[in-house]
């Protein structure tokens, strides 16, 4: 048996696992383990009806296996979220809305308003298309699915009926983020109390896109009257025609 949490200590998020081993056809006896330690002493027991969980400690539980067998071991490692690991003391000056959208021990979803507005001609929507952005709309509800993976985090994003996402990695030389066959290298960095992750370079199944050729981005994240705003615009490579604008 495994019992993970996840959780804050001294303001650092920390993971507890706890693991539980038994041998020798003993595990029918585990179940009544709280009985069987808050019955040994029975003067503990305050009258009434209530939850058990602050009844008995780990330790407790612990002495009352001490004929069963039975193992037992604890593991705490602290966690770091990609972007604050990334941005290190600037994170700290970025407005807590902000760093609140970033700060993913675990899988966390945001939710609110979106306009997406989508680029005219031939090659814009294809790109769009091929990035499975979503179609154009002045209003429509907006998820986003943070989800922490070893190095990284996956985004799921979904405007209306629109789904897309994305994963983050941290790299020696930065953040990437991978479409599909596409990898962007962003330029993360903290500028006017906003967050800005511009593209920088791009690869396409690990070969190098020529500079002229990796589309022009503006994105960024600030706050406006205790609220949380995201703005993502992407030209097209050379002629700098929008592809999409959410």
């Amino acid at each position: 048996m495994v019992v993970a949490v996840i959780g804050r200590k001294d303001g650092a998020w920390q993971r507890a696992v706890w693991r539980l081993g038994v041998d020798q056809g003993e595990g029918p006896f585990i179940p009544a383990v709280p009985a069987r330690a808050l019955l040994r002493n029975t003067s503990k027991i305050a009258h009434g009806a209530r939850p058990a969980v602050g009844e008995l400690t780990l330790t407790d539980a612990a002495a009352a296996m001490a004929d069963l067998a039975v193992t037992t071991t604890r593991d705490i490692a602290p966690i770091t979220p990609l972007f604050p690991a990334t941005l290190g003391a600037a994170f700290a000056t970025l407005a807590p809305e902000i760093r609140a959208t970033h700060d993913t021990p675990a899988p966390r979803i945001w939710q609110g308003r979106a306009k997406v507005t989508r680029g005219a001609g031939v090659l814009a929507p294809l790109a769009a298309f091929l990035f499975r952005f979503p179609q154009a709309q002045d209003d429509t509800a907006v998820q986003v699915t943070k989800s922490p993976i070893k190095g990284g985090e996956v985004w799921d994003r979904k405007f209306g009926s629109s789904k897309f996402h994305s994963t983050l990695r941290a790299t020696p030389k930065g953040i990437t983020e991978r479409f599909g066959v596409f990898t962007f290298l962003l330029d993360l960095h903290v500028a006017n109390g906003r967050l800005h992750y511009p593209i920088r370079k791009g690869w396409c199944l690990g070969v190098p896109i020529p500079r002229f050729a990796v589309p022009r981005s503006e994105a960024s994240e600030r706050v406006e009257n205790g609220r949380f705003h995201f703005d993502v615009r992407l030209s097209m490579p050379v002629t700098g025609r929008m592809i999409v604008h959410y």
